[in-house]
């Protein structure tokens, strides 16, 4: 749907990118163009143009060096993944605090879930944090960090979700009706939370995906370039603008590929390598 992507024509700096082809082919140049109906790159020898649809991924070759240190992680349910250092909501008002000291502004009815706290070497929360995430939750959910014992100097946590209803968030504390009472609890005992979404909404499809140097996937329905900044429309709607020099890479790669083991085979025939004459041992 190349109407989806809106990039205006670059005339004034210039960035260095590596394209990455369909059909596995590599190219090098400086970016000249790069609009809803091709992207084209000086080689040196001339110039070359690719629709869209040929293309698995535009790479510039020398992303600047991210010093932001995020560590909260929201996801929206188009499946964005935004790094973020702050994350506070009030009256279903969300505002997210990205790198650059720029805030984004939302509704929860955008936001998936919101890891509040890093699981940087504990690989075991993680675990636990999937586990939670394929239940059936029937509401909002709160996921509360609790130590359960400890072991050679070493602590044992594990990740426990409470259901009930989400309200206001603050840097201090989460509103959570629980048990038919409205309760203030400390985000240090949080790990996560978790917003309830009725099933059967429809979101348009993202065009492409945006990874920045600071850790942020965009799933985007729309882009355009502007003075050397990115100016992005996820799709859910939520818009955001960084600086090109901060891309990591375009990546278009989205439904043209799929991998053998996602495919269902046509047909299954298992024979066994020995025959049915061989007995182990």
């Amino acid at each position: 749907m190349l109407n989806l992507l809106a990039i205006t024509l670059l005339t004034a700096a210039t960035t260095d990118v590596s394209v990455s082809t369909l059909s596995n082919q590599q190219f090098a140049g400086t970016l000249v163009e790069f609009t809803s109906g091709r992207v084209v790159i000086d080689t040196g020898e001339g110039t070359k143009a690719f629709a869209p649809e040929q293309l698995l991924r535009v790479t510039p070759k020398q992303p600047a060096e991210s010093a932001f240190d995020g560590s909260i992680l929201v996801e929206l349910v188009d499946g964005s993944r935004i790094r973020a250092a702050s994350f506070e909501v009030a009256n279903r008002k969300v505002m997210i605090g990205v790198a650059g000291g720029k805030t984004i502004e939302t509704q929860t009815r955008e936001i998936r879930h919101v890891l509040l706290q890093s699981r940087r070497d504990q690989p075991e929360l993680e675990q636990q944090w999937q586990q939670i995430l394929e239940e059936t939750l029937l509401g909002d959910t709160i996921v509360v960090r609790k130590t359960i014992g400890e072991k050679e100097g070493k602590k044992t946590t594990e990740l426990r979700p409470v259901e009930g209803v989400l309200f206001d968030v603050s840097a201090e504390s989460v509103q959570f009706k629980f048990a038919g009472e409205i309760r203030k609890v400390g985000r240090e005992k949080i790990d996560a939370l978790i917003y309830y979404h009725a099933a059967g909404r429809v979101l348009p499809p993202a065009f492409c995906r945006l990874d920045d140097i600071h850790g942020s996937q965009w799933q985007a329905k729309s882009i355009r370039l502007a003075d050397m900044n990115v100016v992005l429309v996820t799709a859910t709607g939520v818009e955001h603008t960084l600086p090109l020099a901060d891309v990591r890479r375009f990546d278009f790669a989205l439904g043209k590929i799929v991998f053998l083991s996602e495919m269902a085979p046509a047909s299954f025939q298992w024979r066994t390598f020995y025959g049915s004459g061989f007995a182990p041992g």
